[in-house]
């Protein structure tokens, strides 16, 4: 079985994955003007306003995913089922 640590590098790989795949860097045309930086573990973020609220953790600096990637598409789908939403 897997525990919590694995799980939360697999995510961090797969994130790293596909942003490699989909995003020139940092420069990208499609993310440059949205403020990007690369965090400790090189996972492209963006900084936003809530940023500044102590309690928020990583919501205030979500990692950049691309809508229409196939990874992406079944990490919505599979949340969606998950948590029983309607038109799944």
């Amino acid at each position: 079985m897997l525990q919590c640590r694995e799980i939360i590098l697999a995510e961090k790989r797969i994130m790293r994955y596909v942003q490699k795949e989909t995003f020139a860097g940092l420069q990208d045309e499609r993310i440059a003007s949205l403020d990007p930086f690369l965090d400790a573990e090189v996972i492209i973020r963006l900084k936003t306003r809530i940023i500044e609220r102590a309690d928020v953790g990583n919501f205030g600096i979500p990692a950049v995913l691309p809508s229409h990637h196939p990874i992406v598409e079944r990490l919505v789908l599979s949340t969606h089922v998950e948590l029983c939403r309607v038109g799944v």
